[in-house]
């Protein structure tokens, strides 16, 4: 049995509901904002806004990141190294085509 004074914050699943809300309205804004800036200027403030609303959750938690064996650093960093390489390559073919079209 699960102790009353241990309760567990369970706000995962709404993180991932807003997510989900924000991206299936991304176009609304977006669409307007590629008119003004370039579309690097607008993931870069996309990546700022994501690490503020990130912070009142990473904040209490920076005492657990010690805690994370070397094990699972190692496996996050093989794969996100690997994710990098595959991204260079799947995605940089499209947008040099993409930017060579006159339309």
């Amino acid at each position: 049995m699960q102790n009353s004074a241990t309760r567990s914050a369970n706000y995962g699943p709404w993180l991932v509901g807003l997510g989900a809300a924000l991206w299936g309205t991304e176009s609304a804004w977006r669409i307007p904002l590629n008119e003004l800036f370039d579309a690097k200027v607008i993931v870069f403030w996309e990546h700022v806004l994501i690490l503020i609303m990130f912070l009142p959750i990473l904040i209490p938690c920076l005492r657990e990141i010690p805690k994370v064996h070397g094990r699972t650093w190692g496996y996050l960093s093989f794969f996100r190294l690997r994710w990098l390489g595959r991204r260079h390559y799947l995605l940089h073919p499209g947008i040099e085509v993409r930017e060579s079209r006159p339309w």
